[in-house]
């Protein structure tokens, strides 16, 4: 199954997740990408099997589960620049 890399960046104040808005299928992964502390969190309807992922560097959360509804699901993403916690509130589609 395909998996979408999505790379978080930040500039000055403001995150951003590039594609802002991903389609995903049932079996299709998402890795997460940025050089920092970072968290993930789905709140509570997530496609995923976990709401909420933390990583350093990388994180690849496992499929989209196979019975995920389908809809639009936005997220929370949340990292650390040293001073400050940025968000940003990217989604994933699931047709």
């Amino acid at each position: 199954m395909p998996q979408v890399v999505i790379p978080i960046s930040v500039a000055g104040n403001q995150v951003a997740c590039n594609p802002d808005s991903v389609q995903l299928n049932r079996g299709d992964t998402i890795r997460w990408n940025y050089n920092g502390p970072f968290a993930v969190d789905f709140g509570l309807a997530t496609p995923f099997p976990q709401s909420r992922y933390n990583g350093n560097g990388q994180v690849v959360t496992p499929a989209v589960r196979p019975d995920a509804a389908s809809g639009t699901y936005k997220y929370a993403v949340a990292v650390y620049d040293g001073s400050q916690v940025l968000i940003a509130d990217p989604r994933v589609i699931i047709p």
